[in-house]
């Protein structure tokens, strides 16, 4: 007796994307959402290296309460301010000597991105600058509750998201503070 036939499996259907690619090159603001999206997002997470780029922390608080639904959270991971000030190049925990916790000008990045733009722009094309905004941690915490959302957790971490400091002894790393956590929330119904 022939073996019985092998079935084949039949064929995954085409998926559907859940948004539609735009049909040409837009830009976003992210301190100009859609009218729309206000009090869209029961859960707010930002973070994890964006707070440099934002050029008006004050607008930025706001335009996050805003995008909260009520009793919605913002949950923001971000690196700690004072990194900003340690010398990343050095071998042990020490200052910069050009940089202070307190710099309130935007500083010309000479890191990541920057590198990684200079790499992939198209031979004879201007490079943009990128420009970074040094926060405090008082700063960033100030924009978040006068845009009215009540503070419910700061905690500070010796973790960070990348090897900043690859000289230093992790041990002597470990001592300092290199991230931390805000979690926010928006007023709810009375």
């Amino acid at each position: 007796m022939p073996p019985a036939p092998i079935a084949q499996p039949a064929a995954a259907p085409e998926p559907t994307p859940l948004l539609q690619p735009a049909q040409q090159p837009t830009g976003a603001d992210v301190l100009a959402p859609p009218p729309e999206l206000a009090g869209w997002a029961t859960v707010l997470l930002a973070g994890s290296g964006a707070l440099p780029w934002v050029a008006d922390l004050t607008r930025w608080g706001q335009v996050a309460a805003r995008l909260l639904a009520p009793n919605g959270w913002l949950v923001l991971y971000e690196g700690h301010p004072l990194n900003w000030i340690w010398d990343p190049r050095a071998e042990t925990v020490q200052f910069r000597t050009a940089r202070s916790y307190f710099d309130a000008q935007a500083e010309p990045n000479d890191d990541f991105p920057a590198r990684a733009v200079e790499r992939f722009a198209p031979g004879g094309t201007a490079v943009p600058r990128a420009w970074e905004h040094q926060w405090t941690l008082g700063q960033i915490v100030t924009a978040v509750a006068a845009a009215g959302l009540r503070i419910e957790r700061l905690v500070e971490y010796p973790a960070h998201f990348w090897p900043e400091f690859p000289r230093v002894p992790p041990a002597a790393v470990a001592r300092l503070p290199h991230s931390f956590l805000l979690v926010a929330r928006a007023a709810g119904p009375s």
